[in-house]
């Protein structure tokens, strides 16, 4: 579970750790100095893995773009004082995050839950626009998205008409997204890297 700052003034917070969050901060960067903070909790009865990652990434009006992630110049405490989310704490109460390794490594990755595996350069949403009859969203008829294999992935998130559908995790490709479905046009984005082919399969009722 977490909860994310920039600047002091809360982005957003999520507890699904299957697959990334992410957020348009364009209105909430300043120019020159920036402190991006983040609260996370892992909550259960006993022991069990827990880890951070977040990346940002801008593109200037100059065409450069800016990266940063996490990695072991973040710093951390389970002790915070008033002001952290600001940038305000104090050196001596906060240490350098461990560095687990690259985004995907297990548990989470191939030997766990099947977050995706590769660390993600640049995101490369797909994204399209279909038709969808009204006839089909009727009573006891099901419409499946479906895609072909997500290239250096196995998960992607799912978004119809901007709202959130769910997603993949593994093969088969499969999403049930007939409750998000409206008559006529209807706008599909999977990320975040792209199939080679997707398309939506209409059920009919038994």
């Amino acid at each position: 579970q977490y909860h994310l700052m920039i600047g002091g003034e809360p982005v957003g917070s999520g507890d699904m750790w299957e697959r990334p969050d992410q957020y348009d901060v364009s209105g909430r960067l300043k120019a020159g100095e920036n402190v991006v903070a983040v609260m996370a909790a892992n909550h259960g009865d006993a022991p069990n893995p827990a880890g951070l990652v977040l990346r940002l990434w801008a593109k200037l009006p100059s065409g450069q773009e800016v990266v940063f992630s996490t990695d072991g110049s973040w710093v951390s405490t389970d002790a915070p004082d008033s002001g952290w989310e600001e940038g305000v704490v104090s050196p001596q109460d906060w240490k350098p995050v461990r560095v687990l390794g690259q985004y995907g490594i297990g548990p989470w990755g191939s030997g766990g839950g099947g977050i995706t595996l590769s660390p993600i350069e640049r995101a490369r949403p797909y994204e399209g626009v279909v038709s969808v009859p009204a006839e089909v969203l009727g009573d006891g008829w099901r419409v499946l998205l479906v895609s072909r294999a997500i290239p250096r992935e196995r998960a992607a998130r799912v978004t119809i008409n901007g709202e959130d559908a769910g997603g993949f995790i593994n093969q088969p490709y499969r999403l049930d997204v007939t409750g998000h479905l409206r008559p006529g046009e209807n706008r599909v984005r999977l990320e975040p890297l792209a199939p080679s082919q997707a398309w939506l399969v209409a059920v009919p009722p038994d």
